[in-house]
């Protein structure tokens, strides 16, 4: 098969000096190594695909009883049941919350270090 190819000019000495250094300690010549950065480079998400939006909810948050560990089970099932009504107060989104039914605010019973949580 046909290869083009590519000249890349006016590359830092820094940045060429590295490039070879990186290329002989994965014993392979410049050439060859940046062809590889670039099959590499090509075989990820472009920017544009990293943040695509998605079309169905990936994340879903209820109101959870003092003392109850959520299961696995549980999240999947208001998960299912997210995307199929949409928010309700089972199942909602940061972007539509539901207040607690009942729910007082629970105190913190342990200090918070400094530099960690928020200050509201």
């Amino acid at each position: 098969m046909p290869m083009g190819a590519i000249q890349v000019k006016d590359v830092p000495e820094e940045l060429h000096e590295a490039l070879r250094r990186r290329a002989l300690e994965q014993g392979m010549t410049l050439a060859d190594y940046i062809l590889d950065l670039i099959r590499r480079d090509l075989g990820l998400p472009s920017r544009r695909e990293w943040f695509e939006r998605v079309q169905e909810a990936m994340a879903v948050l209820w109101w959870v009883p003092a003392g109850h560990r959520p299961t696995v089970a549980e999240a999947e099932e208001r998960l299912l049941h997210l995307r199929t009504n949409g928010p309700t107060p089972y199942a909602f989104t940061l972007r539509t919350p539901f207040p607690a039914q009942g729910a007082e605010p629970v105190p913190l019973t342990a200090e918070v270090p400094d530099g960690l949580g928020c200050s509201v």
